[in-house]
């Protein structure tokens, strides 16, 4: 009875009176007995039995515990049908498989090859029941783990496990023909199961033709489904891959692992997408497309550090402004969206930045801003979304709770927008800063305070409890940060005019100290006099300041653009489009008015490219335009009038010059020089069309012919 007591551990499967359980736990009254309880496997309910219904049970052998060692294909030895003769060479009986176990726990050596052969080669021709063939190395350590384990080797254990497979459905003829039709199945993805299905149907016609006049009974032809069945089974990743190229068959090889964090700002995710929403943008006030999202993520709280929206795609400018957010505190985001009730609390200077391995991110300028404030880079592995798969994640969360119930959103790709008539510009209604409070109020009010179950906690309040154990990794210099977190221009020549930056001129009163304590320092060999090499780096969301890198004082000096007026709030993208403007029309300019008056004419273009969107009553508008455009025809008409009734010149043609006529003779020469010779002009029949032309053209009358324009047009 010890014994049965003994097994009755918490956990220990077995089975009572037919009921399969598991031992719960045991309990003793105040009467001193025993209750055992234990689970049902069938419905999880839990039932008692004393110790004395339990042991009468035990005895009339209704109580069976289960073997963990044993396999489903064990039976006693009284009912061994080996699959093998005993002829075999690879048939090993009980006995065989038992006493090299057993000889084995008695006297262990290496499992190696080499060790194992010796030792079964040593021992074996001491076996009772001589084998035909030495157990391979392979063979006896796979008996050694699945066989029992060591003072439990049972007969049991050491039965064949081999199961003979069941008689196929389909007939030899048939799988043949079926692997015959399936090679360019698994080659090209333009073959479907309907082609593999009538080669198939094709060739068992032909076999039961010849089987019939052979007196041979038909085979029976497998049907579609069976056919289906048949190839998804075999789609492994040698032919998936094949077939569907190797980003399909990466479902047959595991996830790799993500980072795992133990506390808050060891690691933040910066991953950028485009947003499913069409946008106004507040300066035009015309729909002008998606911007893009960069967030960065918090692994360990799941809380957002930082929501940048922009119409730049993921680059420099968008990781360096993102970050410069992480690092920032949110009281300025609450006192611009005071109807939110709630603060942003997640901010601080990241241990590691886990970044995608794309170019706009691996650069120069990334690697050294983040060196600059002591900021650790990880680049994610290429082409395994999974391993940032907390940034994927809460672009989904973000998109179905916030973005896809806008107006203008996308909530479907664009081919079922066009099957249901959709036109997500024509319902764009918000504007990009409209956006931006929608994003900051969702993550604030929604996302942050929500159950979130990758961390089975609140974001915010996972936040708040590991930040009262570790607490917040602040900016030593919050200042020297953001100068830091800015894009590095590169190296460039300072005077005392300052430095020239994007056909722009930089310089303040700082530039005498930067000059006084670099130019001594500076090489005086190959430099122009008065002249040193230094770093400079700038925001490209705001191109009216550089910062330069003093060496000697190891500080950031920010320099001001001396164009204020042009440059106050202008980005480096927008400069670029308006200095390329004003080249391609053939704007000359030095001034900073003349500058401005390019970049309004940028503008005017940009509207003028997108009129036909505008909010509101989009006729109307387009009335107005046309209007517009009419009185500047009109306006320039009479301008030309007016300056041709002031300025007019009567032009005569060639031919009917006094002087036009053919040259004769050579031009007399000069004193002490020999007669030269002259050619005469050849006329070409090109230039008698034109000579033509302009005769017919000589005595029209241009005011005129301007007025009957003129009230034509005003005619229709």
């Amino acid at each position: 009875m010890s014994s049965a007591q003994n097994n009755l551990q918490v956990g220990r499967k077995l089975v009572v009176r037919g009921r399969a359980c598991a031992v719960l736990n045991q309990i003793h009254t105040d009467t001193g007995e025993r209750l055992i309880q234990f689970m049902a496997d069938d419905d999880h309910s839990v039932f008692r039995l004393s110790q004395a219904d339990f042991n009468a049970a035990y005895n009339e052998g209704a109580v069976v515990w289960s073997d963990h060692l044993a396999h489903a294909a064990d039976k006693l030895a009284e009912f061994d049908e080996p699959v093998g003769a005993p002829s075999s060479p690879r048939y090993f009986s009980r006995n065989v498989r038992r006493w090299f176990c057993e000889q084995f726990d008695a006297c262990p050596v290496s499992k190696s090859d080499a060790s194992l052969m010796a030792w079964a080669s040593s021992i074996a021709p001491q076996c009772p029941d001589q084998p035909l063939a030495c157990p391979s190395p392979g063979a006896i350590r796979d008996w050694l783990r699945s066989r029992g384990m060591p003072g439990k080797r049972r007969p049991k254990y050491m039965g064949d496990r081999l199961v003979p497979c069941a008689s196929p459905r389909l007939a030899p003829e048939i799988e043949q023909s079926l692997s015959t039709a399936a090679e360019p199945f698994w080659s090209d993805r333009r073959v479907t199961v309907k082609d593999v299905f009538a080669t198939v149907a094709v060739d068992v016609h032909e076999m039961n033709r010849v089987r019939t006049s052979r007196g041979l009974p038909e085979l029976k032809r497998p049907g579609l489904s069976t056919i289906r069945r048949r190839l998804t089974r075999h789609a492994d990743y040698d032919r998936t891959r094949s077939r569907q190229g190797a980003k399909v068959a990466k479902m047959f090889k595991p996830l790799r692992a993500g980072v795992e964090p133990t506390r808050i700002l060891e690691t933040v995710i910066i991953d950028s997408t485009i947003v499913d929403c069409h946008v106004i943008d507040d300066v035009n006030f015309v729909p002008v497309g998606r911007p893009w999202l960069t967030v960065a993520i918090d692994v360990y709280s799941r809380c957002i550090l930082a929501a940048h929206l922009s119409f730049t795609p993921p680059s420099l400018e968008t990781a360096m402004a993102t970050l410069r957010q992480v690092c920032t505190e949110k009281s300025s985001l609450a006192a611009k969206y005071p109807n939110i009730p709630h603060v942003w609390p997640a901010f601080g200077v990241p241990e590691t930045v886990l970044v995608d391995n794309s170019w706009e991110q691996s650069g120069g300028s990334f690697r050294d801003a983040c060196a600059d404030v002591g900021i650790a880079v990880k680049w994610a592995p290429v082409k395994t979304p999974e391993y940032k798969g907390v940034g994927e994640r809460f672009f989904k969360t973000l998109n179905t709770g916030c973005i896809h119930k806008l107006a203008g959103s996308v909530p479907m790709p664009p081919e079922q927008l066009r099957k249901h008539g959709i036109d997500p510009q024509a319902d764009a209604v918000l504007l990009l800063s409209e956006l931006d409070e929608l994003i900051y109020h969702y993550v604030v009010e929604i996302y942050g305070r929500n159950y979130h179950s990758g961390i089975r906690a609140v974001p915010e309040d996972a936040w708040r409890r590991n930040e009262k154990l570790y607490g917040i990794s602040y900016a030593s210099d919050l200042r020297t940060l953001n100068l830091s977190l800015s894009k590095l221009a590169g190296t460039f020549s300072l005077d005392r005019a300052g430095i020239q930056f994007l056909d722009l001129t930089y310089r303040s009163d700082d530039v005498f100290d930067l000059l006084n304590d670099l130019l001594t320092l500076a090489p005086k060999r190959g430099k122009r006099a008065g002249t040193v090499d230094v770093k400079v780096k700038y925001w490209p969301e705001d191109i009216s300041k550089i910062s330069v890198w003093n060496d000697v004082r190891k500080t950031y000096v920010t320099l001001d653009c001396t164009q204020q007026l042009y440059t106050r709030n202008l980005s480096e993208h927008l400069h670029k489009k308006a200095t390329q403007f004003a080249i391609d029309a053939g704007l000359k300019f030095s001034t900073e008015v003349e500058r401005c008056e390019a970049l309004v004419a940028f503008n005017a273009k940009i509207r003028s490219f997108v009129t036909h969107r505008l909010i509101g009553n989009r006729r109307q508008s387009q009335r107005l335009l046309q209007t517009e455009a009419a009185s500047v025809a009109s306006a320039t008409a009479r301008a030309t009038q007016d300056f041709n009734e002031r300025n007019i010149v009567p032009i005569e043609t060639v031919a009917n010059r006094v002087d036009a006529r053919a040259m004769k003779g050579p031009v007399r020469a000069s004193a002490g020089r020999g007669p030269k010779k002259v050619s005469r002009p050849v006329i070409t029949d090109r230039q008698a069309a034109e000579t033509a032309q302009d005769s017919s053209l000589a005595g029209t009358d241009w005011i005129a012919l301007i007025d009957e324009v003129e009230s034509a047009g005003a005619d229709q």
